[in-house]
């Protein structure tokens, strides 16, 4: 899937987990994500807690995960 901004800048949302700087903020993009992250250590620490639970169906990762997300 293909995100395209108003700007025209457009991004593909396939492929590995990548940190990426559209503007002025920090994306994390990939594997169907598109996360705006506060800043680029937010970022490395995103894509370290995705890669961490992928493919875990345990509640209590998925609710730290969830935490991650909201907060960014």
């Amino acid at each position: 899937m293909q995100v395209k901004f108003s700007d025209g800048v457009s991004h593909m949302q396939g492929g590995p987990l990548t940190l990426i700087r559209l503007g002025p903020q920090w994306h994390v993009v990939g594997r169907r994500y598109l996360c705006a992250v506060e800043n680029k250590e937010r970022g490395a620490e995103l894509i370290m807690l995705l890669r961490a639970f992928r493919g875990s169906r345990e509640s209590s990762q998925n609710d730290a995960l969830e935490a991650v997300l909201h907060t960014a």
